[in-house]
């Protein structure tokens, strides 16, 4: 009961700050679909913070070489890391020495090549298809999310 009430503040926190990222920036304003997923994936990192240990390229190269299901796990895996690495962390491609088009060009590819897994026309091919080819407006977005003021706790 404790994990469900946290899950539905956590993800109420998530769409607030989606929200007012977009009110703030109408030109990264994205549809339903991307926000649930954008929702989904902010939320299993928020449970799962260990986002920063990944070594992309190794993550990615290793999907290619797999089939099935654990294929496009790894691959959804990367594209999001990718995301929200460069969307809220953009610093960590700094201290990297990796430019943050590193992330976009993977986090890209994670998701068209995704895409190209599922049945065409899917409900999936085509939200990892919008993915892909929203990988900046969204990144941009989580940007916004980072940069705009947030109330700080007054306890």
């Amino acid at each position: 009961m404790i994990k469900n009430v946290q899950h539905q503040n956590i993800s109420f926190e998530w769409y607030s700050l989606i929200e007012e990222a977009e009110s703030r920036r109408p030109q990264f304003k994205i549809d339903q679909d991307l926000k649930a997923y954008l929702m989904i994936a902010l939320q299993r990192f928020t449970r799962n913070p260990g986002l920063l240990d990944s070594i992309i390229a190794t993550e990615y190269l290793n999907a290619l070489s797999l089939t099935g299901e654990e294929k496009k796990n790894i691959l959804r895996d990367v594209g999001d890391k990718c995301l929200l690495l460069s969307g809220l962390f953009p610093e960590v491609a700094e201290r990297r020495n990796l430019s943050l088009l590193y992330y976009v060009n993977m986090g890209h590819n994670s998701y068209t090549t995704l895409s190209e897994l599922h049945k065409t026309r899917s409900k999936s091919q085509l939200l990892f298809e919008a993915l892909g080819n929203n990988f900046i407006r969204l990144m941009n977005l989580l940007q916004a999310i980072k940069s705009q003021p947030h109330p700080k706790n007054t306890k």
